[in-house]
Order: C-alpha cells, then sequence, then structure tokens
C-alpha cells in the first residue's frame, strides 16, 4: 500500500501517463500479491480447523473442496481484475486513437484541384 503513495516520489522525471500506468500496475500486483497470500493463509488455517476436529476421510475431502472453492474464488478474482484493466486500457487507447491521430489523417483526405 505505502510503496503506490510513495511511487510519486519516485517519478525520475517522467510524463503523467507513464506514472498512471505505473501506479495502476502497482496497484494491481499489490492486490494479486495480498489475495494470493490470503488464500495460503486460508488453506493453512483450514488444514489445522480440519485437522483439530479429527474426521477423517470426510475431513480431507472437507479440505479438499474447501482449498477447490478458494482457489477458484482467487483465481477468478485476480483474472477479472486483470482482465478488466486490460479491457479499459484497450477501450482508452481505441476512443483516444483516432483524436491523436486527427491532424495527420485530415491532411492525407484533402482534396487538392488544380
Amino acid at each position: 500500500f505505502y510503496d503506490a503513495i510513495f511511487l510519486a516520489m519516485d517519478s525520475r522525471n517522467e510524463s503523467f501517463w507513464a506514472y498512471i500506468i505505473r501506479l495502476i500496475l502497482r496497484v494491481l500486483v499489490n492486490f494479486s500479491i495480498g489475495f494470493f497470500s490470503a488464500l495460503i493463509s486460508f488453506v493453512w488455517q483450514l488444514w489445522f480447523f480440519v485437522r483439530s476436529y479429527s474426521a477423517g476421510i470426510a475431513g480431507i475431502a472437507f479440505f479438499i473442496l474447501g482449498s477447490i472453492a478458494a482457489f477458484s474464488l482467487i483465481a477468478s478474482a485476480i483474472g477479472a481484475m486483470w482482465v478488466g484493466t486490460a479491457g479499459a486500457a484497450a477501450v482508452v487507447v481505441t476512443m483516444a486513437g483516432p483524436q491523436l491521430e486527427g491532424p495527420r489523417r485530415r491532411q492525407r483526405h484533402r482534396v487538392h484541384y488544380q
């Protein structure tokens, strides 16, 4: 969290858009690491929870199903976060493309009468 806040002080004379891209990527990586560490912690605690009840084969099945469910939830959240960001970036680039190429495009389509 704090590395994203102090990113502005480490901006080595870069453009605004490069700073925004670095900030977004830093937030995405921080959330991904946080989700992954929460998954590891959950599975670790789930194992001790199941072991404390000495449930046998039902406990092992519960542990496996709980671990698969947690993994699928975290994988979906991380995937949606990254795909959503990539989709938003694609829309921004697509919408900004004609505006950035506007003057060059107008000069090419100009009709010359002789």
